[in-house]
């Protein structure tokens, strides 16, 4: 009977991280009236790994990292602490935890590395559901960033 009531236990308990997770998968942009001419997109894998990426018309960067279901978040991690996040700058950040708010947004709680970056990521950032892309023609910005053709 003991048995019975683990294995149950531990189903329900992998439902619910799978109907958490659920709900996270896809890419999700960031909005920020600050970013008007470049873009942080952030895609949630079912696989476990997520793909964060920061770009303009003359760059582009970004991080990779695995993501667990803690409670009713998404916890995102990356090792040895490489992740790279953005809130008007783009900052060292060992741990983001995503809440989910509705179908088409999520916000974002980032734990920076150091004290000193913390206090940029003091609110909760908005995200919401879909990829951004600048608009750029012979490599510069020509317009505000919008969604990417794609969505």
């Amino acid at each position: 009977m003991k048995l019975l009531c683990v294995v149950i236990l531990s189903i329900c308990i992998s439902c619910n991280a799978d109907e958490t997770s659920s709900r996270f998968l896809g890419t999700f942009h960031i909005v920020d009236q600050d970013m008007m001419y470049e873009v942080a997109n952030v895609t949630i894998f079912n696989d476990g790994t997520y793909h964060w990426d920061n770009r303009t018309c003359s760059y582009s960067t970004g991080a990779k990292g695995t993501w667990k279901a803690v409670g009713d978040e998404l916890l995102l991690t990356s090792e040895n602490h490489q992740g790279i996040w953005y809130n008007t700058i783009a900052a060292p950040a060992s741990k983001v935890y995503l809440s989910y708010v509705s179908e088409d947004e999520i916000n974002a709680r980032v734990i920076a590395d150091s004290e000193k970056k913390q206090k940029y990521f003091d609110q909760p950032q908005v995200w919401k559901r879909g990829e951004f892309c600048p608009y750029c023609v012979s490599g510069k910005v020509r317009q505000p960033a919008s969604l990417c053709a794609n969505n």
